[in-house]
């Protein structure tokens, strides 16, 4: 009898933490991720977007870690900082070997 998938997916909240557990999966020190998903509010500071597309670039697409992204509240037109879990259906699509 064989376990059900694990689905491993990473909170990326663009802090020290975050990032080190990123970088931890992408050297094979922790299990492979399944995806690392960033919770974009819309007002984060450009710093935080800019070291995000770092770690995106160098780090998770070379590691084949997806990071999907969906649209921010202000381009759902709204004020609230949560995002519809509807609005992530489908962006994970990726199967494991069991």
């Amino acid at each position: 009898m064989s376990a059900a998938p694990t689905l491993r997916v990473l909170s990326l909240g663009a802090g020290v933490q975050s990032t080190r557990l990123l970088l931890l999966a992408a050297e094979g020190r922790l299990p492979k991720l399944d995806a690392a998903i960033f919770a974009d509010t819309g007002w984060e500071p450009r710093a935080v977007y800019e070291h995000l597309d770092r770690i995106e670039r160098e780090v998770a697409q070379p590691a084949d870690i997806p990071t999907p992204a969906g649209p921010t509240p202000k381009e759902l037109g709204t004020e609230s900082a949560f995002i519809p879990l509807t609005q992530l259906t489908g962006t994970i699509s990726r199967e494991r070997d069991s």
